[in-house]
């Protein structure tokens, strides 16, 4: 099925220069978890965050978007150095 990209698209209206990336941290969970449940049957846990944060060689970038001096996570992914090479743990958009 062929859909015409013109009708079907919903486009976002967003200032791309209020978006910005920074280090995952404790401070990101409770939306993290909010977008979890979102996006996936089987959602991670607030828990699983922390965990995953106080793992050797574990890393995370945040994508958040700054409107009206609040902070929103819109993205996040979580990863794991091994050797020269990064496995992705987890990762997520928020569907909106």
């Amino acid at each position: 099925m062929c859909l015409k990209s013109d009708t079907h698209r919903k486009e976002a209206k967003v200032d791309i220069k209020n978006l910005n990336i920074l280090p995952f941290t404790g401070d990101h969970i409770r939306q993290a978890t909010a977008i979890e449940r979102m996006s996936f049957p089987t959602p991670w846990t607030a828990e699983a965050f922390v965990g995953e944060l106080t793992v050797k060689n574990s890393y995370g970038l945040a994508a958040v978007f700054r409107d009206d001096q609040t902070d929103r996570l819109v993205g996040y992914i979580l990863g794991r150095w091994v050797l020269d090479e990064m496995e992705i743990i987890n990762l997520a958009v928020h569907p909106g």
